[in-house]
């Protein structure tokens, strides 16, 4: 059996900027994992996909509205993980309630974390490097299903589903 782990993400390629930087995305690069803002992992699993799991995962997305987002500064979690904040996490913060309500069974980092922060790991760059070249901003229209196989050492995106053109807002 494949040890494998899906998640949802949102690219972020405007970080890309600072993947020459010594330590950015060090863990991600080697598995080419992109940057991004990782909402739900782990999720349901590939072969699930075809039930309802796909359909349902795109009615949800369908009711949450596109938004931009910028990044513009550097944090550090208790464990000493780096990470650009979103200015505005709310809208994130939105999209993941809207997958957990539809999905109770996945909450986020397999619910080890109390809260949700959004957030784009950076890995060990210089805090003061990463800024230098930023802000970073995105504008969210998709969200990908991808997963880690932990037998070849590697990421691969599975799906792209569209956030909705017509929704009015994330909420």
């Amino acid at each position: 059996m494949t040890d494998e782990r899906t998640a949802l993400i949102i690219k972020v390629p405007d970080a890309c900027r600072i993947a020459d930087l010594p330590g950015a995305f060090s863990e991600g690069r080697r598995l080419g994992v992109p940057p991004h803002v990782t909402l739900v992992t782990p999720f349901a699993p590939l072969d699930e996909w075809q039930t309802s799991t796909g359909s349902r995962l795109g009615a949800v997305l369908d009711s949450v509205a596109r938004f931009d987002a910028t990044f513009s500064r550097v944090e550090r979690f208790p464990d000493g993980t780096r990470w650009l904040a979103p200015d505005d996490p709310g809208p994130f913060i939105r999209l993941i309630e809207r997958i957990l309500a539809a999905f109770p069974g996945f909450p986020p980092y397999g619910g080890i974390h109390d809260g949700i922060v959004p957030h784009l790991s950076i890995g060990d760059a210089d805090p003061s490097a990463v800024l230098a070249r930023g802000p970073f901003s995105v504008s969210v229209h998709e969200v990908v299903l991808g997963s880690y196989t932990a037998d070849a050492d590697s990421w691969q995106d599975h799906h792209r589903m569209a956030l909705s053109v017509r929704a009015t807002g994330a909420s």
